[in-house]
Order: C-alpha cells, then sequence, then structure tokens
C-alpha cells in the first residue's frame, strides 16, 4: 500500500497486523477497540465522491424531520439537566459540544443527529480504487450537536405551589461537528461468500469486476479489470471473454505479456478475501479489528436550525433571585 501512494490505508492496516487477536463486535453500540489518529476528515473529503456527500449532509440531510426530532431531543435533554441544576437566573450561554477525556465513543452516542453512507463505489475513480476504497470500504459521515444557543423568556410561576423559575426555552443551533466513523474488520455477513478485497503483490494490486455494463456502454457481461502500480500508473482493461460470476477472482492473475517478462513475479497478482485475513489471525493469534473515528472537524450552517424546546421550569428553592 506504501508502494502506490497509499500511506493512511497502509497504516490502518498496520495496526490491525500489530494487535492482538480482537473480532469485531456487530451490535452498534457495543464497546470496541478504536483508533482516531489515522483517518482524518480533510484527508477522506480530498475524494470529490466523498466531498460531494459531506455536502449532501450539511445542505440537506440535517434538515430532514427524522434529524430534527432526534436534535432536539438531545438538545432539549442537555438543556434541561443544566437548567435544573444550576441556581442562576441569568441567561444560559452558548453551549459548544465537548469530547470528554477523549472518550469520542460516548461523544457519539450523546450528540450524533445524523449521517450521509458513503459507498465503495462514490469513493472510488471511475469504478477504480483509490487509497479512500482501500482504506475505508464503505463508511458513513456522522455530523453532531456542534454549537447552540438559548434563548427565550424567564419568569416565576407563583401559581404553582412550591413556586418555579421557568423558562420559555429555544435552542438556536448554528454549527455541526462532522466526522467519520467505520469500523475496521474482515466479518462476512455470509462466511460461506468471503468478501473479495482485490489481488495483490507486492508492487501493487488489481481489483477484477463482472458487472452487467448494459447502463455504461452497451457491452454485456464485460470483464473490468484495475491495474495499481507503484508508479500509480492506472490502466482499465475491459474485456468481452465471458466468465461465470467468481471464476476469475478465484485464482491468481498473471499481466505478464511476452516472453521477456515471464521471470517478473510482479506481474502476478494473488486473490486476498476477508477470510485471508480472518486465517491469519487463527494461525498468528494476532489481528485487532477496531473502530475508526476521524476527530469531529466544526463547520458553521448556513441555515441556522431554530428548535422550540417548550417551558422548562424548577423549584423556586433552587433559584438565587438576582445571580
Amino acid at each position: 500500500m506504501e508502494k502506490i501512494g497509499w500511506p493512511v490505508a497502509a497504516d490502518l492496516a498496520r495496526k490491525w497486523f500489530e494487535g492482538p487477536s480482537h473480532i469485531f463486535n456487530n451490535k452498534p453500540d457495543s464497546e470496541q477497540p478504536w483508533d482516531d489518529k489515522i483517518v482524518t476528515l480533510q484527508w477522506a473529503v480530498r475524494n470529490e465522491g466523498v466531498k460531494t456527500k459531506l455536502r449532501d449532509l450539511i445542505a440537506d440531510d440535517i434538515y430532514s424531520d427524522k434529524a430534527v426530532a432526534l436534535l432536539k431531543n438531545k438538545i432539549l435533554r442537555h438543556v434541561n439537566d443544566e437548567f435544573r441544576s444550576t441556581k442562576s437566573t441569568r441567561p444560559t450561554p452558548s453551549f459548544t459540544a465537548r469530547i470528554i477525556n477523549s472518550d469520542i465513543r460516548q461523544f457519539h452516542l450523546d450528540w450524533q443527529f445524523q449521517r450521509r453512507k458513503v459507498n465503495t463505489f462514490h469513493g472510488s475513480n471511475w469504478l477504480t480504487p483509490t487509497e479512500v476504497t482501500a482504506a475505508l470500504g464503505n463508511f458513513a459521515l456522522y455530523a453532531a450537536v456542534g454549537r447552540f444557543e438559548i434563548q427565550g423568556e424567564r419568569y416565576f410561576n407563583y401559581k404553582k405551589t412550591p413556586y418555579e423559575y421557568c423558562m420559555d426555552a429555544e435552542a438556536i443551533l448554528t454549527h455541526v461537528y462532522i466526522y467519520i466513523k467505520d469500523n475496521y474488520s474482515f466479518n462476512d455477513e455470509d462466511p460461506s461468500k468471503s468478501q473479495y478485497l482485490g489481488h495483490w503483490n507486492k508492487a501493487g494490486m488489481i481489483t477484477s469486476y463482472l458487472m452487467n455494463t448494459n447502463e455504461f456502454l452497451g457491452l454485456v457481461n464485460s470483464r473490468w479489470k484495475t491495474t495499481i502500480k507503484a508508479d500509480n500508473e492506472e490502466r482499465l482493461h475491459i474485456d468481452l471473454d465471458y466468465l461465470s460470476f467468481g471464476d476469475e477472482i478465484k485464482y491468481p492473475i498473471d499481466t505478464r505479456s511476452s516472453f521477456w517478462k515471464k521471470l517478473l513475479k510482479k506481474d502476478v497478482y494473488w486473490p486476498v478475501y476477508n477470510s485471508s485475513f480472518n486465517d491469519w489471525r487463527k494461525k498468528k493469534e494476532r489481528g485487532q479489528d477496531f473502530m475508526i473515528y476521524s476527530k469531529p472537524e466544526l463547520y458553521a450552517l448556513n441555515k441556522p436550525i431554530t428548535l422550540r424546546l417548550g417551558t422548562i421550569c424548577r423549584p423556586y428553592e433552587n433559584t438565587l433571585s438576582g445571580q
């Protein structure tokens, strides 16, 4: 991976190989080993497909009814707890969500309210794998509460016993955090059909696809092969020979094209699957599946989101008048 200019993908693979044996737990909120240093959002959005998905997330997805409802619940819970725990009558200042004690998993659980999926095709460059596809495959961009302001009328309610101090609260979300979350693991949904990860050797890789290309070039059942070598040269081959699905990816691919190249091992590529990593883990008792997080980055919203939180009250005796 480093030879073909993919240092981030190489660092992720190195972390997996060096870690103790650990198989990923597919439960969404399960605790897993994690890393928040290797992958960065700015690295990922250099890819045009990822950049487009980020724009979709910020411009559209966070304003959906479902996202706004979840956002309101998360902010209301925080404002309610803070209002009831303080004795001051001064307006609540603007609030910025924080990662406490470097616990990004808890930050994700507390503040995330929308996501946008990025699949392997979107991360690729016209069917050519990129470092994003090698490092992350299918992943998601997440939006979390960033910064919001609280406003609204405050007053004493003397009609109740004991008296209450109340606020008709309104929150205005002005910023969101955006980050990547993904799992680096080699679990197969169907163990009998292990996921194909390309053909590899020490010099580079080949990916081989069999697909119906009617919507692309009018070619039926064409075989597409993309070669990526250490000099970053990329070659796309279209071959009309018909193969049953899976035939080609089960065997090595020999790209040697002449007698003079017959001894060049760098032109022979070997198939790699999820099962290849799992077999290695069993043999070596190493290989640690883990969660990937990028550090959240703050984005200002062109269109802030206003949330009416309703009336929040606390007992009068818990208020220091004039404070």
